[in-house]
């Protein structure tokens, strides 16, 4: 039987950013906890899925480099890949055409992965900068939790030169800092804060933007005045991923936001309607709409669908009847109907069209 579980909240109201929970935002105490510690932005790890079981070589290499698994709108690995690709970012040596024999010892060793080994392997990705990249650090949290990643990061940045500018791997690492910060607990995090700050602070304006790892550690410690002064900008205004570590100015985020033309890659940001308000939802239900790809509107399905609102459930009533997910929203609207259907009669009270498709949903919800 398979399970999913994370460690990246094993903090709980503990972690540094669980004052910012917004109790009834969503559709139960522990979606609540999860959007102030950055929801969707983390990592679940599978238990009991078929992709662990034993393999040789070549379909490791697949299920390693090819495979992807959701989990509640959350990318989710199998246990046994995430040790193998954590294993894997640790190789000073991968190969060619043909994999090193390193490589093939950390893709056929069934072993678990200690702590302690998986530390060595962040360290040793960011000293050899292995071409496989496969999103380490998310990895390591949902395994370990948050603090000893930062107990593993934070020297590490120290040590790097604050000019890096085209080295991904410091990048990522840099760019992995803001959920980790809002979930570690908060002496951890006032003390990694307390290290990375001057170096953000020290390095000269033209550092601070783009993608280097000072404009990374920027998004991570500067909060909006670093998004105002040196987020990448689209159309005059923040571009919106830029935004979702600004939670000291939502009136900011949400200028910003509903400014932005509506334009490719149709992405919707979950996180920026906790941050910045309930009309967000509608601004989303537009982009969703140019998107075409049916997965993109799933995943709206579980991810909008965890904000108990009158704007999420409009925006539900738009998947369960316009979407390329319509069968995934009715499902939803039906297992959550606790939460909606007070929605759903406000929404029909107000006449319209909106009340019409009210009517249409309810019809189809009774013969699920």
């Amino acid at each position: 039987m398979q399970s999913a579980s994370t460690q990246a909240f094993v903090n709980g109201s503990q972690a540094a950013a669980a004052s910012q929970v917004k109790p009834g935002f969503a559709i139960s105490p522990e979606d609540d906890l999860a959007f102030a510690l950055g929801y969707p932005r983390f990592r679940y790890i599978i238990d009991g899925h078929p992709d662990d079981e034993p393999a040789e070589l070549d379909v490791w290499i697949q299920r390693c480099f090819r495979s992807a698994h959701w989990h509640q709108g959350v990318g989710a690995t199998p246990r046994g890949i995430a040790y193998r690709q954590l294993r894997v970012v640790g190789c000073a040596d991968q190969g060619g055409r043909e994999p090193s024999d390193e490589l093939r010892a950390a893709l056929t060793n069934d072993a678990a992965l200690t702590q302690e080994e998986a530390q060595q392997c962040i360290r040793r990705y960011l000293e050899h900068k292995p071409q496989a990249h496969l999103g380490p650090a998310y990895l390591f949290e949902a395994l370990f939790g948050p603090d000893p990643l930062l107990d593993t990061l934070v020297p590490l940045l120290e040590a790097a030169d604050p000019k890096s500018v085209q080295d991904r791997h410091l990048n990522y690492c840099a760019a992995s800092l803001a959920p980790l910060l809002r979930r570690a607990t908060q002496a951890a995090a006032d003390a990694a804060r307390a290290k990375l700050t001057p170096i953000y602070a020290s390095a000269p304006p033209e550092l601070r933007s783009g993608n280097s790892f000072v404009a990374n550690l920027g998004v991570a410690v500067g909060g909006s005045a670093h998004a105002r002064d040196y987020g990448q900008r689209y159309a005059g205004s923040v571009v919106e991923h830029a935004l979702e570590w600004s939670e000291d100015d939502p009136v900011f985020i949400h200028d910003q936001v509903m400014a932005q033309p509506i334009d490719k890659p149709y992405v919707p940001y979950p996180r920026l309607v906790f941050l910045a308000g309930d009309d967000l939802n509608e601004r989303y239900q537009r982009v969703l709409a140019k998107e075409r790809e049916a997965f993109g509107h799933q995943l709206a399905v579980e991810t909008f669908g965890r904000i108990k609102s009158a704007g999420a459930t409009r925006l539900l009533l738009w998947l369960a009847t316009k979407s390329k997910a319509k069968n995934e929203a009715l499902a939803w609207l039906k297992q959550q109907n606790a939460s909606f259907e007070p929605f759903l009669e406000e929404i029909k009270s107000l006449g319209g069209d909106d009340a019409k498709l009210v009517d249409g949903v309810r019809k189809k919800l009774k013969k699920l």
